[in-house]
């Protein structure tokens, strides 16, 4: 009893597939390479074992071809795909804790002085190389670091930015200025601290407080430092954010 033809094309398919493997096996071959290993190995399927069976030499053939198409497609697939890798989340915070505005009788600009910490939680040290600050939409620098004696804040020449060891943290008090702009305080204070790192990374702390009414206030430091011939400064409760 003559086997049925789709028995025969079956066994051509597993023929096939079985040759693909031979062909790639121990190493990844192009499209080409595999397609030809097909078309010579195939030839010699049809010389040799497929012919005499019920199936014609042409359908064969085309079913050579239609497998060697897919084999195309499947080998322009990668083999192995890398899963995305996300960002590795930033393992130092910057919190401010202090912000101080300074009146003086001969001011020029803005003056203020910040108390912050810089967070490392992770397992290398950090070192901070670059900070800047924004005051209700002006910009100001560095002018130099402090210290606090009981009631009084004095320079801190000896103070510079620095490295911050794995698990640990370091505080920091700057005083910062912009001799060209005035800072305007009419709606409040809103504040970002921006920490350059030196791998490149930054690192940003906000605060902020609610509507103030310090021209008054103001009005008297101001008549103090001129009849003084001096400078003040003084606190501003604020609200700190990490990020």
């Amino acid at each position: 009893m003559p086997i049925p033809v789709a028995i025969h094309k079956l066994v051509v398919r597993l023929h096939l597939d079985h040759l693909v493997m031979w062909a790639n096996s121990g190493t990844r071959q192009s499209a080409r390479e595999v397609g030809g290993n097909v078309h010579q190995a195939g030839h010699d399927l049809i010389q040799t074992q497929i012919v005499h069976q019920g199936l014609t030499r042409a359908e064969v053939q085309g079913m050579i071809e239609a497998r060697i198409t897919e084999l195309k497609a499947e080998s322009a697939l990668p083999m192995h795909v890398e899963p995305a890798r996300l960002p590795e989340p930033l393992a130092v915070e910057v919190a401010v804790d202090g912000f101080g505005i300074i009146r003086a009788f001969d001011l020029e600009g803005s003056r203020v002085h910040l108390d912050f910490y810089v967070a490392n939680d992770s397992q290398e040290s950090v070192s901070v190389t670059g900070v800047m600050l924004t005051v209700n939409d002006c910009l100001l620098r560095i002018k130099q670091f402090f210290t606090r004696d009981g009631e009084l804040r004095v320079p801190d020449p000896g103070c510079a930015l620095r490295e911050v060891g794995p698990g640990s943290f370091d505080r920091l008090s700057i005083e910062f200025e912009n001799a060209g702009a005035s800072i305007v305080y009419s709606e409040g204070i809103r504040g970002q601290l921006d920490i350059q790192l030196s791998d490149g990374r930054s690192v940003v702390g906000s605060f902020s407080t609610g509507p103030l009414a310090l021209k008054a206030i103001f009005a008297e430091i101001d008549e103090w430092c001129r009849e003084h011939n001096s400078a003040m400064a003084f606190d501003v409760p604020i609200e700190s954010a990490r990020r």
